[in-house]
């Protein structure tokens, strides 16, 4: 059974933005459009680019007294696309100190996972605070992504074994360098969890109204700029809280997105009308 969203997070949200809903015979409001669909919306965020296969080069290793070895699962977002032509670099300013190639796959199917495996190599001894850049060429998206961090370098160390080590690449695309994350509950889609009668109405009948759309595991939320998709959410089974947050990934601020909803029950696709600025 559908479970309907926490309501006192809806209510504040309907303070902000405020629609009529009465709907009419072409399927529209005045906040939103409805489509009946037929199968599942094909959403995906389109990650290929075309940047040439750059020349990194394994480090030579007698350049340095001692290495660590680090391995790296691949975030969901961009698994599908792995090859075995891909590249994984790491670098600590503009020096490469390691590369793996190919990934490493364990799973089947759906289920798959892949991994690079590599040795940072280093001339540091003990526990050393290093800031590194990950680079990720992807072969089939001919993109190269990028994310840096601070990590304690030890030699001999394992790295990613007790817990995982998954860069979220998705955050650090040329192509997209702005990303914005919107709260569900505070975005347009809260009207489509409101009643669908105004407070006027609902105290005549006495009756609690119920909302246009209880969500489901399965409804999909995605952002798009015109018709390009630039963000996708779908519903777990934790359904819709306080927390839950649909990334949007941006060319360049003040760009107009605009949100869909997709009812997996219902198998309906709701669009909705007023826009929100890419921040």
């Amino acid at each position: 059974m559908k479970r309907i969203l926490f309501r006192n997070i809806l209510m504040l949200a309907s303070l902000t933005f405020l629609w009529a809903c009465d709907g009419d015979d072409d399927g529209k409001t005045s906040g939103y459009s409805v489509t009946n669909v037929s199968e599942v919306p094909e959403w995906q965020i389109d990650w290929s680019s075309n940047q040439e296969r750059p020349d990194w080069q394994e480090p030579v290793a007698y350049d340095y007294e001692n290495w660590a070895v680090m391995l790296f699962i691949m975030e969901d977002e961009l698994r599908p696309y792995v090859d075995e032509n891909d590249m994984m670099a790491l670098f600590v300013g503009n020096e490469l100190r390691g590369l793996a190639s190919p990934a490493i796959s364990i799973g089947d199917g759906d289920d798959d996972s892949a991994f690079f495996l590599l040795k940072a190599y280093g001339n540091d001894s003990g526990q050393t605070l290093l800031t590194v850049t990950l680079r990720y060429y992807s072969s089939r998206l001919k993109h190269i992504f990028t994310r840096s961090a601070q990590i304690y370098y030890e030699p001999d160390k394992v790295y990613g074994i007790d817990e995982d080590l998954q860069p979220q690449f998705s955050l650090g695309s040329e192509k997209y360098p702005i990303v914005m994350n919107l709260p569900l509950s505070t975005s347009p889609l809260a009207m489509l969890f409101e009643s669908g009668q105004s407070e006027e109405q609902s105290s005549k009948s006495q009756t609690a109204a119920s909302p246009i759309v209880e969500p489901s595991e399965g409804d999909i939320v995605a952002a798009f700029v015109g018709s390009e998709c630039r963000g996708i959410y779908t519903l777990d089974d934790n359904l819709l809280d306080a927390s839950v947050e649909i990334t949007v990934f941006g060319r360049s601020a003040g760009e107009s997105v605009t949100l869909k909803y997709f009812d997996a029950d219902e198998m309906i696709v709701y669009t909705f009308t007023d826009a929100v600025k890419m921040e």
